[in-house]
């Protein structure tokens, strides 16, 4: 079967195929790669419930963490653009999963977790550099540093870096923002919360290097902000 459309998943051959064709318009009609990333996110809105202004700071989150890891302008540019699709697979998920007020069955925890795999399925329909890297980074941003993460429970550097560092970039914005299920965190508890999880969850160094750039970061969250992200210092 293939992994990129579960039978599970609730949508029509017609919007897998719309799906596809977006994401060939890349090679078909010469677009930028700017503009397929915009293409695939417009399709990815009309699922999941992420704002923009998250898939912009989470990007940018990334980005920053490769500036300060890497003096490599391009690449730093090239994982803005491919992060912005960590999430993609989510078109796979049903809605009464995605959107679920209260705790996941086992069951439903599996099928989630399955946006792994489905979002590196739906980006390897094209053939181009940053839809590999996207692909990477959207199969792999749940691995965690100690092996506890999935689909593949990667340990270590075994893990893409890109992915380490999607990783951390989401976690912080998700951490901060409201979510179905519970209040954002303030800052400081973020910060803590994240930095408990140093060698465990994330790579310590990239890490190191999230923090060493907060100032950045906060800069980032600032110049996108929404009504859910906690700006004090509190807690």
């Amino acid at each position: 079967m293939d992994e990129a459309r579960p039978a599970e998943a609730e949508h029509s051959p017609v919007l897998w195929k719309a799906i596809y064709e977006i994401a060939q318009l890349e090679s078909r009609l010469h677009r930028s790669e700017e503009q397929w990333v915009a293409s695939m996110l417009a399709a990815a809105n009309f699922k999941d419930d992420e704002t923009c202004e998250h898939i912009e700071r989470m990007s940018r989150f990334a980005e920053t963490i490769m500036r300060t890891v890497s003096n490599d302008s391009e690449q730093a540019r090239m994982m803005r653009l491919a992060s912005q699709l960590h999430d993609v697979g989510k078109l796979g998920v049903p809605d009464t999963i995605l959107l679920k007020v209260g705790p996941l069955s086992s069951d439903e925890t599996e099928m989630m977790q399955r946006h792994t795999i489905i979002g590196r399925g739906i980006l390897a329909k094209v053939d181009s550099e940053i839809a590999r890297l996207a692909a990477t980074i959207a199969f792999s941003h749940h691995e965690h540093w100690d092996g506890g993460g999935y689909p593949q429970r990667l340990r270590g550097s075994d893990i893409p870096e890109v992915a380490r560092m999607a990783a951390i970039a989401d976690t912080f914005d998700a951490l901060t923002t409201n979510r179905i299920y519970r209040k954002a965190y303030s800052i400081p508890q973020a910060l803590r919360m994240m930095g408990a999880e140093k060698g465990r969850q994330f790579d310590p160094d990239l890490l190191d290097a999230f923090f060493t750039s907060i100032d950045r970061i906060m800069d980032i969250a600032h110049e996108y902000p929404d009504e859910t992200l906690v700006d004090d210092a509190t807690g």
